[in-house]
């Protein structure tokens, strides 16, 4: 792709290709270069972090992906019970907002109705409201007791990517921030700050891969349907995955859960049934290898994102992308990037309206 944005074809492919240069400066304005600690400016007038004893996030469509991904990492790293809800689900039953809960509401607009009056009903209840968005100016931002701001520019194209990916880098860096309030140790910190610095250059590389993921367009660019799987923080990827692809292309993609796909959903595969299984080397590897070799039982067609140099997965896969080897919790935020470049590549061919898909809406902020 050309290096002057100004040439891309695009807006959605321009968005792709500035996440290295946001994720880097998410960092840096986050991180403190001399300790490896995490300091998050916004939070200066809040004396009550420690106090925090619950976490609740909330998001609507790729937000909500977001905050799947966060629970998981909240949990991890700040041992703390979390949750992940859909905002128009949270504000249509009687929810329950226990003392010190903390609720992070995630919209890449600010401006989402649902995630407006989640919030509305949270703050109600006492809730401490932390907001991320790309639009610091935005209600969501000023209805917020915290309001971060990824600061992606303006994102042009319907389908979110850049606004995604910085997303899931501010929850990691919002989690270590609270985390290191509560039980985590610095060492602990020091290390995922140092696993988040490399994000950029490994999308980088990724990129790199962009010819090999077209000849896959071409390849799958009449397919029908299809499935996206993927097994603990590559969960929220699998689905946010197909979301892409749906959105963009027009498939009946769907996401799963990599093992609740076998209880049920493994009906629909039949010979050259296309599964896209997002699969590096982390700690349910060993799972997934399980479920992979079920699948080609089965005679689906496996298209493998793995970690490089991953050479057992290749005899049980018929096309592989390889990622760069990363942390277990930082590779959500690589994995995706194949998804958004094969979404984008069919489209393509298909002769769609890349960044105005049908049937779309959505508040584009204010430059």
């Amino acid at each position: 792709m050309p290096k002057n944005k100004e040439k891309y074809p695009h807006e959605m492919i321009k968005e792709i290709y500035e996440q290295p240069e946001i994720i880097r400066n998410i960092l840096n304005k986050y991180v403190n270069i001399q300790n490896g600690e995490v300091e998050i400016g916004e939070f200066k007038r809040i004396k009550t972090i420690q106090n925090i004893n619950r976490i609740t996030l909330i998001g609507c469509g790729s937000s909500y992906y977001c905050a799947m991904f966060g629970s998981y990492l909240f949990e991890e790293l700040t041992g703390l019970p979390c949750e992940h809800e859909l905002a128009d689900e949270f504000i249509s039953r009687k929810n329950v907002i226990e003392y010190r809960t903390a609720v992070i509401a995630i919209s890449q607009s600010g401006e989402t109705t649902d995630i407006l009056n989640s919030v509305i009903v949270a703050k109600k209840k006492g809730a401490l409201i932390i907001s991320i968005t790309n639009n610091k100016d935005s209600k969501l931002a000023r209805k917020s007791d915290v309001a971060l701001c990824i600061s992606a520019g303006k994102e042009a194209a319907m389908a979110a990517t850049k606004t995604f990916t910085s997303s899931l880098v501010i929850l990691a860096l919002l989690a270590i921030f609270i985390g290191r309030h509560h039980k985590m140790s610095a060492s602990a910190s020091k290390f995922i700050v140092q696993e988040l610095r490399l994000l950029p250059d490994k999308i980088n590389k990724i990129l790199k891969t962009e010819n090999e993921i077209k000849k896959l367009a071409v390849k799958y660019s009449d397919i029908k349907t299809l499935a996206v799987l993927g097994k603990k923080y590559n969960y929220p990827v699998a689905l946010e995955g197909a979301h892409k692809l749906k959105e963009t292309t027009y498939i009946a993609a769907e996401g799963y859960a990599s093992e609740e796909f076998i209880h049920g959903p493994n009906a629909i595969i039949k010979k050259g049934f296309l599964v896209i299984f997002i699969a590096p080397k982390d700690s349910v590897y060993d799972d997934n290898i399980k479920i992979i070799k079920e699948l080609k039982k089965e005679e689906a067609d496996i298209f493998a994102v793995t970690s490089k140099g991953n050479k057992k997965i290749k005899k049980n896969s018929d096309k592989i992308i390889f990622i760069p080897q990363a942390a277990e919790f930082a590779m959500p935020v690589l994995s995706i990037i194949p998804l958004q470049l094969l979404s984008y590549h069919i489209a393509v061919l298909k002769n769609l309206d890349v960044d105005r898909p049908r049937n779309l809406k959505k508040f584009i902020e204010k430059k």
